[in-house]
């Protein structure tokens, strides 16, 4: 198998396809996310979910060719390393949802983070090895993102005052066991 069967082409009529099922296989590393067709993914793929699949290594600068992702993005609950890719900011027409969460990513938040402004779902980058201050950015995602999380991770500093003007924030905002003020 390919591993097409994770992804939802056909946008907007049916629902995004889950992982339930047989691990996608590719050759030779099918846990390898560097070995995903990114370029071939960058047309008509709205949804992608490659949660909880064990996949390790990095997540590919090539992430940033998705730019007609606009259900989500389901990297949550694998064992990906490095940082978070800024690329991933050209992602701008992501409406749904981007979880990055249970991983082992390290590194900031790329502050290119704040041009994913059409988001209206979870922005979930929770349990990870983060650091660094919270992007101010982050807070221009606040007229359109219900969920944030960013909770048991290593940032610190100051939290940005963006967040608190974060109208849409209806649901969860999670910082904690982080070292915040």
């Amino acid at each position: 198998s390919s591993g097409n069967e994770y992804l939802n082409r056909t946008c907007p009529s049916s629902n995004c396809h889950s992982t339930h099922g047989p691990t996608p296989t590719p050759t030779p590393n099918p846990k390898s996310l560097n070995l995903v067709d990114w370029q071939a993914l960058s047309t008509k793929t709205c949804c992608i979910h490659l949660e909880n699949q064990d996949y390790t290594g990095t997540i590919p600068t090539e992430i940033g060719l998705l730019t007609e992702l606009t259900a989500g993005l389901f990297l949550n609950g694998n064992s990906l390393t490095g940082t978070i890719p800024t690329e991933i900011g050209n992602i701008l027409d992501i409406k749904s949802d981007l979880h990055l969460a249970s991983n082992k990513l390290r590194g900031r938040i790329p502050t290119e983070i704040g041009n994913l402004m059409k988001m209206t779902g979870f922005l979930d980058f929770s349990q990870n090895r983060l650091t660094g201050p919270i992007p101010s950015e982050i807070g221009r995602l606040g007229s359109f993102a219900r969920v944030l999380q960013l909770h048991d991770n290593s940032l610190h500093g100051n939290i940005p005052t963006e967040l608190f003007k974060m109208t849409k924030m209806q649901d969860q905002l999670e910082l904690h066991n982080n070292q915040l003020c």
